[in-house]
Protein backbone atom coordinates (compact mmCIF):
# COMPACT_ATOMS: atom_id res chain seq x y z
CA UNK A 1 0.00 0.00 0.00
CA UNK A 2 1.12 2.87 -1.00
CA UNK A 3 1.78 5.91 1.28
CA UNK A 4 0.37 9.20 0.52
CA UNK A 5 2.51 12.47 2.03
CA UNK A 6 1.92 15.91 2.12
CA UNK A 7 4.08 18.60 2.80
CA UNK A 8 3.83 22.12 3.74
CA UNK A 9 7.60 23.66 3.63
CA UNK A 10 7.20 26.89 5.70
CA UNK A 11 9.75 29.53 6.36
CA UNK A 12 9.40 29.08 10.31
CA UNK A 13 8.72 25.31 10.36
CA UNK A 14 7.98 21.96 8.23
CA UNK A 15 4.19 20.26 8.76
CA UNK A 16 4.18 16.70 7.60
CA UNK A 17 1.23 14.55 7.25
CA UNK A 18 2.10 10.79 6.33
CA UNK A 19 -1.10 8.90 5.32
CA UNK A 20 -1.61 5.04 5.04
CA UNK A 21 -4.98 3.68 4.78
CA UNK A 22 -6.83 4.79 7.32
CA UNK A 23 -4.00 6.07 9.43
CA UNK A 24 -2.67 10.09 9.72
CA UNK A 25 0.88 10.64 11.29
CA UNK A 26 1.99 14.05 11.66
CA UNK A 27 5.50 15.60 12.08
CA UNK A 28 7.23 18.49 12.10
CA UNK A 29 10.34 19.90 11.26
CA UNK A 30 12.48 22.55 10.81
CA UNK A 31 11.53 25.20 7.97
CA UNK A 32 13.31 26.78 4.72
CA UNK A 33 12.97 28.29 1.52
CA UNK A 34 13.46 26.59 -1.78
CA UNK A 35 14.94 29.70 -3.38
CA UNK A 36 17.89 29.95 -0.72
CA UNK A 37 18.52 26.74 0.77
CA UNK A 38 20.79 23.84 -0.31
CA UNK A 39 18.32 21.24 -1.94
CA UNK A 40 20.27 18.19 -0.89
CA UNK A 41 20.36 19.32 2.84
CA UNK A 42 16.24 19.89 2.46
CA UNK A 43 15.58 16.79 0.69
CA UNK A 44 17.74 14.84 3.72
CA UNK A 45 16.26 16.07 6.32
CA UNK A 46 12.69 15.69 4.81
CA UNK A 47 13.43 12.35 3.87
CA UNK A 48 14.40 11.47 7.66
CA UNK A 49 11.62 12.56 8.55
CA UNK A 50 9.54 10.65 6.74
CA UNK A 51 11.45 7.46 7.13
CA UNK A 52 10.65 7.76 10.47
CA UNK A 53 7.01 6.74 10.22
CA UNK A 54 7.24 4.72 7.15
CA UNK A 55 8.38 1.10 5.87
CA UNK A 56 11.71 1.10 4.52
CA UNK A 57 11.60 1.01 0.30
CA UNK A 58 7.17 1.06 0.36
CA UNK A 59 6.07 3.05 -1.95
CA UNK A 60 5.43 6.92 -1.42
CA UNK A 61 3.38 9.49 -3.72
CA UNK A 62 4.33 12.96 -2.06
CA UNK A 63 2.74 16.76 -2.86
CA UNK A 64 4.89 19.39 -1.49
CA UNK A 65 4.00 23.13 -0.95
CA UNK A 66 7.07 25.29 -0.14
CA UNK A 67 7.97 28.81 0.28
CA UNK A 68 9.84 29.66 -3.06
CA UNK A 69 8.12 26.59 -5.09
CA UNK A 70 6.98 28.96 -7.96
CA UNK A 71 10.86 28.86 -8.45
CA UNK A 72 11.03 26.24 -11.48
CA UNK A 73 14.84 25.75 -10.78
CA UNK A 74 14.83 25.58 -6.94
CA UNK A 75 11.97 23.41 -7.23
CA UNK A 76 13.25 20.54 -10.05
CA UNK A 77 16.40 20.73 -8.01
CA UNK A 78 14.76 19.75 -5.05
CA UNK A 79 12.35 17.22 -6.77
CA UNK A 80 15.91 15.29 -8.17
CA UNK A 81 16.93 15.40 -4.88
CA UNK A 82 14.32 13.50 -3.58
CA UNK A 83 14.22 10.81 -5.73
CA UNK A 84 18.01 10.27 -4.52
CA UNK A 85 16.99 10.69 -0.71
CA UNK A 86 13.59 8.73 -0.21
CA UNK A 87 13.49 5.37 -1.64
CA UNK A 88 10.65 4.16 -3.25
CA UNK A 89 8.94 7.26 -4.34
CA UNK A 90 7.05 6.93 -7.32
CA UNK A 91 5.82 10.23 -7.68
CA UNK A 92 6.61 13.87 -6.29
CA UNK A 93 4.62 17.54 -7.23
CA UNK A 94 5.78 20.57 -5.78
CA UNK A 95 3.71 23.66 -5.53
CA UNK A 96 4.01 26.56 -3.90
CA UNK A 97 2.75 27.11 -0.73
CA UNK A 98 0.42 28.70 -1.36
CA UNK A 99 -1.49 26.57 -4.01
CA UNK A 100 -1.36 24.33 -0.81
CA UNK A 101 -3.14 26.90 1.50
CA UNK A 102 -5.31 27.56 -1.29
CA UNK A 103 -6.59 23.56 -1.52
CA UNK A 104 -7.00 23.72 2.44
CA UNK A 105 -9.30 26.79 2.29
CA UNK A 106 -11.49 25.93 -0.30
CA UNK A 107 -11.00 22.38 -1.32
CA UNK A 108 -11.43 23.72 -4.92
CA UNK A 109 -13.96 25.79 -4.88
CA UNK A 110 -13.79 29.60 -6.17
CA UNK A 111 -12.01 32.08 -3.23
CA UNK A 112 -9.03 34.21 -2.80
CA UNK A 113 -6.46 33.18 -0.45
CA UNK A 114 -4.52 36.01 1.57
CA UNK A 115 -1.43 34.43 3.69
CA UNK A 116 -0.38 35.76 6.63
CA UNK A 117 2.93 34.20 8.59
CA UNK A 118 6.33 34.63 8.14
CA UNK A 119 5.80 36.03 4.56
CA UNK A 120 2.60 36.86 3.08
CA UNK A 121 0.83 36.90 -0.61
CA UNK A 122 -2.67 36.35 -2.24
CA UNK A 123 -3.54 33.61 -4.35
CA UNK A 124 -6.26 32.26 -6.44
CA UNK A 125 -7.01 29.68 -8.72
CA UNK A 126 -9.50 30.33 -11.75
CA UNK A 127 -12.32 27.67 -13.27
CA UNK A 128 -9.17 26.26 -15.92
CA UNK A 129 -6.61 25.70 -13.63
CA UNK A 130 -4.67 29.02 -14.17
CA UNK A 131 -2.79 29.81 -10.50
CA UNK A 132 -3.05 34.04 -10.27
CA UNK A 133 -1.15 35.61 -7.38
CA UNK A 134 -0.07 38.80 -6.55
CA UNK A 135 2.96 39.64 -3.46
CA UNK A 136 5.00 36.61 -2.24
CA UNK A 137 7.86 38.54 -3.07
CA UNK A 138 9.91 36.85 -0.27
CA UNK A 139 12.47 37.92 2.79
CA UNK A 140 14.72 39.37 0.31
CA UNK A 141 12.77 41.83 -0.94
CA UNK A 142 9.41 41.70 1.87
CA UNK A 143 5.88 40.69 1.81
CA UNK A 144 3.72 43.47 3.56
CA UNK A 145 1.92 42.61 6.43
CA UNK A 146 3.85 39.71 7.51
CA UNK A 147 5.49 38.90 10.45
CA UNK A 148 8.89 39.70 8.41
CA UNK A 149 7.96 43.22 7.78
CA UNK A 150 5.96 44.01 10.61
CA UNK A 151 9.21 43.30 12.35
CA UNK A 152 11.19 45.22 10.16
CA UNK A 153 8.73 48.28 10.46
CA UNK A 154 8.87 47.94 14.10
CA UNK A 155 12.70 48.17 14.08
CA UNK A 156 12.55 51.71 12.03
CA UNK A 157 10.07 52.93 14.35
CA UNK A 158 12.76 51.50 17.02
CA UNK A 159 15.64 53.20 15.42
CA UNK A 160 14.03 56.16 14.72
CA UNK A 161 13.12 57.13 18.20
CA UNK A 162 16.49 56.70 19.67
CA UNK A 163 17.71 59.19 17.34
CA UNK A 164 15.20 61.68 17.91
CA UNK A 165 14.84 60.63 22.12
CA UNK A 166 10.91 60.88 21.15
CA UNK A 167 8.82 58.33 23.50
CA UNK A 168 6.98 55.49 21.47
CA UNK A 169 5.85 52.55 23.77
CA UNK A 170 6.51 50.03 20.90
CA UNK A 171 10.00 51.46 20.35
CA UNK A 172 10.54 50.60 23.80
CA UNK A 173 8.95 47.19 23.76
CA UNK A 174 11.03 46.28 20.79
CA UNK A 175 14.40 47.39 22.91
CA UNK A 176 13.00 45.15 25.76
CA UNK A 177 12.12 42.50 23.19
CA UNK A 178 16.06 42.60 21.72
CA UNK A 179 18.11 43.53 25.22
CA UNK A 180 15.89 42.28 28.06
CA UNK A 181 15.48 45.48 30.55
CA UNK A 182 17.49 47.92 28.70
CA UNK A 183 15.51 51.67 27.44
CA UNK A 184 15.68 53.71 24.49
CA UNK A 185 14.71 56.75 27.07
CA UNK A 186 15.60 58.51 30.35
CA UNK A 187 19.23 57.90 32.02
CA UNK A 188 21.72 55.32 30.49
CA UNK A 189 19.51 54.77 27.57
CA UNK A 190 20.62 52.87 24.73
CA UNK A 191 21.41 53.98 21.23
CA UNK A 192 21.03 52.91 18.04
CA UNK A 193 24.34 51.48 17.28
CA UNK A 194 23.22 49.38 20.63
CA UNK A 195 20.08 47.66 19.08
CA UNK A 196 21.87 47.46 16.16
CA UNK A 197 24.26 44.79 17.90
CA UNK A 198 21.41 42.85 18.18
CA UNK A 199 19.84 43.04 15.27
CA UNK A 200 22.59 42.00 13.03
CA UNK A 201 23.39 39.13 15.57
CA UNK A 202 23.76 36.16 13.21
CA UNK A 203 20.60 34.42 14.73
CA UNK A 204 18.13 37.02 14.74
CA UNK A 205 14.87 36.58 12.77
CA UNK A 206 13.35 39.71 12.81
CA UNK A 207 9.60 38.08 12.55
CA UNK A 208 9.92 37.36 15.90
CA UNK A 209 9.02 40.96 16.65
CA UNK A 210 5.92 40.22 15.27
CA UNK A 211 3.88 39.47 18.08
CA UNK A 212 5.38 42.43 20.07
CA UNK A 213 3.84 44.79 17.44
CA UNK A 214 0.32 43.05 17.58
CA UNK A 215 0.37 42.96 21.32
CA UNK A 216 0.26 46.32 21.91
CA UNK A 217 -2.03 46.69 18.92
CA UNK A 218 -4.40 44.67 20.47
CA UNK A 219 -4.10 47.56 23.48
CA UNK A 220 -4.83 50.64 21.50
CA UNK A 221 -1.00 51.28 21.47
CA UNK A 222 -0.79 54.06 18.69
CA UNK A 223 2.19 53.78 17.17
CA UNK A 224 1.89 49.96 17.22
CA UNK A 225 -1.78 50.24 15.92
CA UNK A 226 -0.90 52.71 12.91
CA UNK A 227 2.52 50.25 11.84
CA UNK A 228 -0.12 47.00 11.77
CA UNK A 229 -2.76 48.91 10.08
CA UNK A 230 0.03 50.27 7.48
CA UNK A 231 0.66 47.13 6.77
CA UNK A 232 -2.56 45.49 6.49
CA UNK A 233 -3.38 48.12 4.06
CA UNK A 234 -0.60 47.41 2.04
CA UNK A 235 -1.49 43.60 1.80
CA UNK A 236 -5.34 44.64 1.02
CA UNK A 237 -4.07 46.85 -1.83
CA UNK A 238 -1.93 43.48 -3.25
CA UNK A 239 -6.10 41.56 -2.83
CA UNK A 240 -7.65 44.20 -4.80
CA UNK A 241 -5.12 43.84 -8.08
CA UNK A 242 -5.26 40.20 -7.73
CA UNK A 243 -8.78 40.35 -7.51
CA UNK A 244 -8.94 42.96 -10.38
CA UNK A 245 -6.62 40.71 -12.43
CA UNK A 246 -8.62 37.23 -11.65
CA UNK A 247 -12.02 37.91 -10.20
CA UNK A 248 -13.13 34.98 -9.18
CA UNK A 249 -16.44 33.29 -9.54
CA UNK A 250 -17.56 33.45 -5.58
CA UNK A 251 -16.53 36.62 -3.65
CA UNK A 252 -15.16 34.65 -0.75
CA UNK A 253 -11.26 35.80 0.89
CA UNK A 254 -9.63 33.24 3.32
CA UNK A 255 -7.14 34.25 5.59
CA UNK A 256 -4.18 31.84 6.70
CA UNK A 257 -1.27 31.73 8.52
CA UNK A 258 0.58 32.14 11.59
CA UNK A 259 -0.64 36.07 12.26
CA UNK A 260 -4.14 35.02 12.03
CA UNK A 261 -3.90 33.85 15.96
CA UNK A 262 -4.18 37.38 16.87
CA UNK A 263 -7.41 38.42 16.98
CA UNK A 264 -6.77 41.86 16.82
CA UNK A 265 -4.69 41.23 13.86
CA UNK A 266 -7.21 40.00 11.88
CA UNK A 267 -9.79 42.48 12.81
CA UNK A 268 -7.02 45.23 11.39
CA UNK A 269 -6.87 42.58 8.29
CA UNK A 270 -10.68 42.43 7.56
CA UNK A 271 -11.16 46.03 8.34
CA UNK A 272 -8.63 46.43 5.48
CA UNK A 273 -9.87 44.37 3.14
CA UNK A 274 -13.87 45.33 3.51
CA UNK A 275 -12.53 48.94 2.65
CA UNK A 276 -10.92 47.62 -0.94
CA UNK A 277 -13.22 44.60 -1.57
CA UNK A 278 -16.83 45.34 -0.19
CA UNK A 279 -19.32 42.81 -0.28
CA UNK A 280 -16.67 39.88 0.35
CA UNK A 281 -17.03 37.19 2.92
CA UNK A 282 -13.91 36.92 5.05
CA UNK A 283 -13.55 33.82 7.18
CA UNK A 284 -10.50 32.38 8.94
CA UNK A 285 -10.41 28.63 8.27
CA UNK A 286 -9.23 26.25 10.65
CA UNK A 287 -7.78 24.01 8.23
CA UNK A 288 -3.79 23.76 8.04
CA UNK A 289 -2.26 24.28 4.46
CA UNK A 290 -0.48 20.76 5.07
CA UNK A 291 -3.70 19.28 4.80
CA UNK A 292 -4.54 20.62 0.83
CA UNK A 293 -0.96 19.19 -0.04
CA UNK A 294 -2.35 15.76 2.04
CA UNK A 295 -5.02 15.58 0.00
CA UNK A 296 -3.47 16.31 -3.68
CA UNK A 297 -0.91 13.98 -2.76
CA UNK A 298 -3.93 10.99 -2.47
CA UNK A 299 -5.77 12.82 -5.31
CA UNK A 300 -2.01 12.16 -7.36
CA UNK A 301 -1.60 15.62 -7.27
Amino acid sequence: MTYAVGIDLGGTKTDILVRRGTVTRALSTEGGNLRLDDAATTARRLASAIGEVTTQNAPVGLCMGAAGGDDATARNALRAELFNHLPGLEHATILSDQRIAWESAFGGAAGVLVIVGTGSGCFTVDASGCEHRTGGWGPRVGDPGSGRSLGAAALRLALAAAESGAYSALAEHVARHLAGRATLFGPDRMDPHDLLRFVYARDFDVSTLAPVVLSLADQDGSDALNLAMDEANALAAQCRRLVDAAPPSQERIALMGGLTRSAAYVGILEAALGRVLPGYDIVTPDTKPVMGALRMALEGC
